[in-house]
């Protein structure tokens, strides 16, 4: 994601059953943009809204 431009953290969740989890978050852009650019990178994403 880096080399395409993005700002990217990757964060590792295990759950109780003992999956590890890998979470990879990009921030907002100030146009709103990201998700848009992301996928047209090829990168599948989904949209987190929060505080």
């Amino acid at each position: 994601m880096r080399t395409k431009g993005f700002t990217a953290a990757i964060a590792e969740e295990t759950r109780e059953s003992g999956t590890v989890y890998y979470i990879v978050t990009v921030p907002e852009n100030a146009d709103g943009t990201a998700g848009t650019l992301l996928r047209n990178a090829g990168f599948e994403c989904y949209p987190v809204y929060g505080d």
